[in-house]
């Protein structure tokens, strides 16, 4: 095996933005302790391992100093999201420690050509993230998070030996794991893992456990386990805070479109399509405005997104000022990665433009006032067609192939007609037409089984030219009625 450890060394700092009026000098306290400072403030004297409380009296000089409380919330989310862009990588991911993820990658370099290839271009994204990274490899997870300690160029032709021999000259004070035995090590005057590990096995056992045993072993190799499948979060939420208030709807718009295209790489990543998004909006005070923005089966388009958005910031009306939009995409399904056919490309194009054109009519006049007529396995005519939401059916109907024609319209109710010799009369406030038929019958007949329906219908010409669909009753009845017109 082949780990690459990725170790985001100042991620206690970088959780957090500077404020501008410190001029860089940011803290991080745990346990009433610094555990972490700026350039700035290690300058003013502020170091990790102080204690907080002399901080105030350290930077009253100098304009004062931003201390924080560390954040393991944030922490773990970005080391979520830098698992998800690693996934794109190899799916065999691991945490470890606070601020480290290990990368099995000997089952994805031929993908990638080579070590050198994949190093490069994990460097090339991470460079982009407002992150401090350090990398390091080996044939272990934890020997390549110890190597990342030191500044060894990443190469193809490193081997397993080559591994053995950086990791033996690793110092003992990065084995935070033993503390207890690494401490009673160096009252022994050993500094180094390679001198560890050259002492008797029984006699380390002996001394400092089983549990330092088995954690040199895991270190220097052996009896590995295979990886385990990275399984990523569904739920994808990203924020960007602003430095000052935001009261314009339209200055909204840059900030929305880094948003969507983080949304849309996560998306593409996990072979996931979105079917809504929430855009939130938050003020200086707590307060809290959302909107709702439906995009069925969008996945790799985050202009269309885009333009959902758009639209939306346009008609919206704030009444406060705007200190961080958030955007949430809680609703997510699989990709369809179903066969198709070589030569779909004009098919698929015409698809894309069709759900385009609804998902910006639906964002404009909601998402419930258009509607798309659907198939249903009915017999009586008035049953067989319902009005769904646009590709909100996910079966298909496989009706047959009805014997005779059928209208494009179907009236919202039958339209009862009179009639005298071969001719019917359709009487009503709007309509004073004679209608003659001209073809038919066709028999319809169903529900046999609780209350029985059987009808004639024949195709009908109106004075104005208008065919008409129309059926006479099989009972005692015999009444006419209009059901449908053709186009």
């Amino acid at each position: 095996m082949l780990w690459v450890a990725i170790r985001l060394s100042r991620l206690p700092l970088e959780v957090f933005d500077t404020p501008k009026n410190t001029k860089g000098c940011l803290a991080v306290e745990q346990n009433k302790r610094i555990l972490m400072a700026t350039k700035e403030a290690v300058f003013l004297g502020i170091k990790p391992g102080m204690k907080s409380a002399m901080v105030p009296a350290l930077v009253a000089e100098d304009g004062g100093c931003d201390l924080r409380s560390r954040d393991l919330e944030k922490e773990t989310e970005v080391l979520k999201r830098l698992a998800s862009w690693a996934y794109s990588h190899t799916p065999y991911i691991q945490r470890y420690q606070e601020d480290t993820l290990l990368l099995e990658v000997s089952r994805c370099l031929r993908l990638f050509g080579s070590v050198e290839n994949l190093i490069q271009e994990l460097s090339e994204s991470l460079d982009h993230m407002p992150y401090s990274y350090q990398l390091g490899m080996a044939h272990t997870e934890k020997g390549a998070w110890l190597l990342s300690f030191q500044n060894y160029e990443l190469r193809d032709k490193d081997s397993h030996t080559v591994f053995v021999s950086r990791l033996r000259e690793s110092p003992l004070d990065l084995l935070t794991e033993q503390e207890l035995a690494v401490s009673g090590l160096q009252k022994m005057g050993l500094t180094k893992l390679g001198e560890v590990v050259d002492l008797p096995s029984a006699a380390l056992g002996k001394r400092f456990g089983p549990g330092f045993q088995a954690y040199l072993q895991e270190l220097m190799g052996g009896g590995e386990k295979p990886p385990t499948i990275y399984q990523a979060n569904e739920h994808f939420c990203r924020q960007i805070p602003f430095a000052w208030p935001v009261v314009r709807t339209d200055l909204l718009e840059l900030p929305a479109k880094q948003l969507l295209q983080q949304l849309v790489d996560y998306l593409v990543r996990q072979q996931l399509q979105c079917q809504e998004i929430y855009w939130h909006f938050y003020s200086p005070q707590g307060e809290k405005h959302s909107i709702e923005i439906g995009c069925e089966r969008v996945h790799r388009h985050w202009e269309l997104l885009f333009d959902l958005t758009r639209i939306r910031l346009e008609q919206l009306q704030l009444n406060f000022e705007v200190e961080m939009l958030e955007l949430e995409c809680p609703k997510t399904s699989p990709v369809d990665l179903g066969s198709e056919s070589l030569f779909a490309w004009e098919s698929a194009r015409i698809q894309g433009n069709v759900e385009s054109l609804v998902a910006r009519l639906q964002t404009r006049m909601g998402r419930k006032q258009l509607y798309q007529v659907q198939v249903r396995a009915e017999h009586l005519p008035e049953l067989a067609q319902t009005m769904e939401l646009p590709f909100d059916t996910e079966e298909t109907v496989e009706e047959a192939v009805p014997r005779g024609a059928r209208p494009c319209w179907l009236l919202p109710k039958p339209q009862p007609l009179k009639r005298s010799g071969n001719l019917l009369y359709w009487n009503d406030k709007q309509i004073n037409k004679t209608l003659k038929i001209i073809d038919g019958p066709e028999r319809i007949e169903g529900y046999w089984w609780s209350q029985p329906e059987a009808r004639d219908y024949f195709i009908a010409r109106r004075d104005d030219s208008v065919h008409c669909w129309v059926y006479r009753e099989l009972n005692e009845h015999q009444n006419w009625y209009a059901q449908g017109v053709f186009a």
